[in-house]
């Protein structure tokens, strides 16, 4: 990664940051700040005392507190990186942190509704750009969240109704900083893309282990080898954060649903017909397309 480069002395850059949950999106993001040279004051927000306990460990911020009320110092960004279910009464609980000047943003993997939301809860000018990293783990919790977990993932950004542009500018470097590759989108755009490349992956992957458990006694997956064992890990994510994302981007995910189903007929219908060739040419193609991925693997 190319050393950050910015003018953070002369009012370049975001001088204060608050952070709303520190899981493993929120406390890697702080972590990242931190190993890339990012001096400004970080405060800490997260309900859970254990949490608390790590990041005050750390040594990262300048305060953790267990509720934003805690604190009336106003901030130049103001970053939610909780579970989408928890979006709205966060960023009403953060409220009185923001200011004319700062910047609100997000780290969810849906942003249709949490456009829909900041525009009911926030002020008309005050300024919102979504985020979301292509980047996550099976793991979870401020003690799982990691410095380079951002290296060279792709970080979308949609844009709200409202916004500076220096403050996109500021959220792209600092998006560069912690090591990510920014890519401005639209809310809608964004929630078709994600749902074919992270929803219903993770949706499928929960299929897959839950149809092994109707047809097998559970102890029989000490048999599973890589293949299913890669298949499935993602079905390890945080239940309450992945029943957000399913609720909140319910519309895209049927539709992905019906693909999926709709590819699976096709594929049984060859299979029952014998239709070696097809099957062949199926196989072939789905594994050109993949090639394409492995280097990036």
């Amino acid at each position: 990664m190319q050393p950050f480069e910015s003018s953070m002395d002369e009012g370049g850059f975001f001088n204060s940051i608050a952070v709303t949950g520190l899981g493993l999106i929120g406390g890697s993001m702080v972590k990242a700040l931190r190993l890339n040279g990012y001096t400004g004051s970080v405060i800490g927000i997260d309900p859970d005392s254990e949490t608390r306990k790590l990041a005050e460990a750390s040594g990262l911020f300048e305060k953790v507190l267990e509720n934003a009320s805690e604190s009336s110092s106003q901030v130049d960004l103001l970053i939610l990186a909780v579970p989408l279910g928890r979006f709205a009464e966060a960023l009403s609980a953060t409220s009185h942190l923001i200011g004319p000047d700062t910047l609100v943003t997000d780290a969810g993997s849906v942003k249709t509704t949490v456009h829909r939301m900041t525009e009911k809860i926030l002020e008309s000018n005050i300024s919102f750009i979504g985020g979301h990293p292509m980047a996550g783990s099976d793991q979870s919790g401020f003690s799982s969240a990691s410095p380079i977990l951002f290296e060279n993932a792709y970080y979308f950004l949609t844009l709200g109704s409202h916004f500076q542009k220096t403050q996109l500018e500021k959220l792209q470097s600092l998006v560069k900083m912690i090591g990510a590759i920014p890519v401005m989108t639209t809310p809608a755009e964004h929630d078709v893309l994600v749902v074919q490349l992270s929803h219903l992956p993770h949706l499928a992957a929960c299929a897959l282990v839950s149809t092994f458990k109707e047809h097998h006694p559970e102890d029989f997956l000490k048999f599973a080898g890589s293949g299913f064992r890669d298949t499935t890990r993602i079905a390890m994510g945080e239940p309450e954060l992945w029943h957000d994302i399913f609720i909140q981007n319910k519309q895209q995910l049927s539709i992905g649903i019906d693909g999926l189903i709709d590819e699976l007929l096709k594929f049984k219908s060859l299979l029952v017909n014998e239709n070696h060739e097809e099957i062949k040419n199926n196989l072939t193609r789905t594994q050109k397309t993949r090639s394409s991925l492995a280097a990036k693997d």
